[in-house]
């Protein structure tokens, strides 16, 4: 039916707070003192080095941020809290403050700055003020002992000591029973709950696997990862494995660089479980970064030392064809190694030695890509690397309005007849209500999870339902807020 009097209409889902950007990754810094913020940004006159020629003034773009006291050639981390605050960096060996001075207990942790991704950090969960960071040394580890300065551990920062500049309060403590060999590369992303974080290492050889160890409020379970298997014979039994590997922001999917191993290794991921599927390897030459796009569609890799390609996949195509994948761009010689996607939404390229970058400004558009070499914008120089963020803090939940525990869920809905029916999909049922004048229905979760909202409207047989998804977190880690979409 399509007449006025059978119309309910749900608009739009609401927040009760402001939805805005969440500023985690807001601080870079990297390479030989390099710093780039975002909470201050600036329009610079970039020169197209691919899809385009031409020069154009980009805005947004990132301004220096002097004082680093960093010198790192590969892997490294930076976190920033919500607001954007600087709260601290590392090379995976040191950890500096907001002050740019050593932070208490900061010294001696078993990352390295020639390892690819020496470091990442996570929120504890249950916590507003501690976070935990992993760290792997160079060429990796190669069994569960690990040397002193090369094992896979993770150290715990809690952000009220100091003074409020924080401290390490739990150092290097083994992350065990992988299998087989650790490479040099670790990331992380969040569990299916919305709270508990996955911290992930593959592990290299002529068998290789992927080694996910579970960060909860209890603690991190150090001792027993689940373990994916890759296909077997795919390996490659090079002694270093130093690449980047990345999730998608939804975790559904991971690629992982393997640079000596000559190998490109991509699957599905669950979030729930931890598990791999769909694992294959890819013959790739000197494979180093990797980034997705936001909508986790486009996977870019970017090789190092040989010829320095960035290739571009529809990552759905990858993952179905291998090496025969049809949807691909090449883009030759880049001159950069690590890529890393901004806070801006763009994929931003390390130069090494250079106060200059490359990036790419339409990450979204494989066949309409436009590349722009940015002016002098670091302070300091790149190097390989470019820091190491978990996944999660770029997520965007397509169809999901987002929002904590204790805030009120708003519906914004019109019915012609003045009543709708609701179902908040709680276990409860459906509720006959009264749509206030102003249009808006409140209401308050009460526990975590994802629910589907159904409203129709009341006392009309054949009306289509509206729907609505909306995700409650506990919030007791920062995550992102975003806009529903109806279905």
């Amino acid at each position: 039916m399509n007449n006025s009097r059978t119309k309910v209409l749900m608009l739009v889902l609401l927040l009760s707070l402001p939805v805005f950007a969440q500023k985690q990754a807001n601080n870079w810094f990297f390479g030989n003192y390099g710093g780039l913020t975002w909470n201050t940004t600036q329009t610079v006159t970039a020169t197209g080095i691919y899809g385009t020629t031409e020069q154009k003034q980009l805005s947004n773009i990132p301004d220096k941020v002097p004082g680093s006291s960093m010198s790192t050639n590969e892997g490294c981390f930076s976190l920033s809290d919500e607001e954007g605050n600087l709260l601290f960096y590392s090379n995976g060996v040191t950890i500096w403050n907001r002050n740019h001075d050593v932070m208490r207990n900061g010294t001696g942790l078993t990352g390295h700055d020639s390892s690819a991704q020496s470091g990442i950090v996570i929120p504890y969960p249950g916590s507003k003020t501690k976070y935990i960071a992993v760290c792997i040394g160079s060429n990796g580890q190669t069994t569960n002992e690990g040397t002193s300065n090369g094992r896979l551990t993770y150290s715990v920062i809690d952000m009220t000591e100091a003074n409020g500049v924080g401290a390490v309060v739990e150092k290097n403590i083994p992350l065990i029973n992988f299998n087989p060999t650790i490479g040099e590369s670790v990331s992380s992303i969040r569990h299916a709950n919305g709270r508990d974080f996955w911290i992930v290492a593959p592990a290299r050889g002529m068998n290789s696997y992927l080694n996910a160890w579970l960060a909860t409020p209890e603690g991190v379970v150090a001792d027993a990862p689940v373990v994916s298997a890759f296909p077997p014979n795919t390996g490659n039994a090079e002694t270093s494995t130093s690449g980047y590997m990345k999730f998608s922001p939804d975790g559904k999917f991971f690629a992982w660089a393997t640079n000596y191993a000559n190998q490109l290794k991509v699957g599905r991921f669950d979030t729930k479980t931890g598990k791999m599927s769909n694992g294959q390897s890819i013959e790739w030459r000197n494979a180093y970064g990797v980034e997705f796009s936001n909508s986790g569609k486009y996977l870019y890799v970017q090789s190092v030392d040989r010829g320095d390609v960035l290739m571009v996949y529809e990552f759905e195509d990858l993952l179905a064809h291998g090496e025969a994948a049809t949807k691909k761009v090449r883009i030759p010689y880049m001159e950069s190694a690590a890529i890393q996607m901004g806070p801006d939404g763009r994929i931003y390229m390390s130069l090494s030695r250079k106060d200059y970058m490359n990036v790419i400004d339409n990450p979204e558009e494989m066949y309409n890509l436009k590349i722009y070499r940015l002016p002098s914008i670091i302070a300091g120089t790149g190097r390989l690397g470019l820091p190491s963020f978990s996944a999660t803090w770029f997520a965007i939940d397509d169809f999901k309005g987002t929002i904590c525990l204790d805030e009120d869920a708003v519906y914004r809905v019109s019915s012609s007849t003045g009543k709708i029916v609701i179902d908040f999909d709680e276990g409860e049922g459906k509720q006959i209500m009264d749509v206030p004048a102003n249009g808006e229905i409140r209401h308050k979760f009460k526990k975590p999870g994802t629910y589907l909202v159904t409203v129709e409207l009341y006392g009309e047989a054949g009306t289509h339902p509206q729907t609505a998804y909306t995700t409650v977190y506990s919030c007791y880690l920062p995550v992102n807020h975003n806009l529903s979409n109806l279905k």
